[in-house]
């Protein structure tokens, strides 16, 4: 329903340059439209990636520093009962906890939820390798998503 949820993933760029190529590049991302969706990204920005939650129009984003090569654990819970959302990278939470969240709505269309691209054309590409990308009905604990992210 995307009242609340967990997408979570194992990522890993292929190569350091990956981090700086100015180029957005989907993680996974779960959408019904440009007003309701929840993405995992590498932003355009130099070493950050966007884990937003986007709800009826009212939209949440969370920008966690990363540089690695090495393979690090991204993951997003986001509770429409509790009002939060929350980004973590390797089992902690990233950035403040995010409240005010919209009403999410809609089915998830077909050609935009995605893993490794944003749509199935595919745009936004993942340049580098992705494992267990996994979701969730509910919003996965901190000590959950701290499980997750053991190597």
């Amino acid at each position: 329903s995307g009242a609340a949820g967990t997408l979570a993933a194992w990522c890993q760029v292929s190569a350091a340059g990956d981090w700086t190529d100015a180029t957005q590049r989907a993680v996974c991302q779960l959408r019904v439209d440009g007003s309701n969706l929840v993405l995992l990204r590498k932003s355009s920005t130099s070493n950050l990636v966007n884990v937003i939650y986007t709800a009826g129009g009212t939209s949440k984003t969370v920008n966690v520093a990363n540089s690695t090569t090495a393979w690090f654990h991204l993951a997003i819970t986001w509770s429409a009962g509790a009002d939060q959302m929350i980004a973590y990278l390797n089992g902690a939470q990233s950035g403040a906890t995010q409240t005010g969240l919209g009403v999410f709505t809609g089915a998830l269309a077909t050609t935009s939820t995605c893993v490794a691209a944003a749509t199935t054309t595919p745009t936004q590409p993942w340049k580098g390798t992705l494992a267990h990308v996994a979701v969730w009905s509910s919003a996965l604990s901190a000590a959950q998503i701290a499980t997750l992210a053991v190597i």
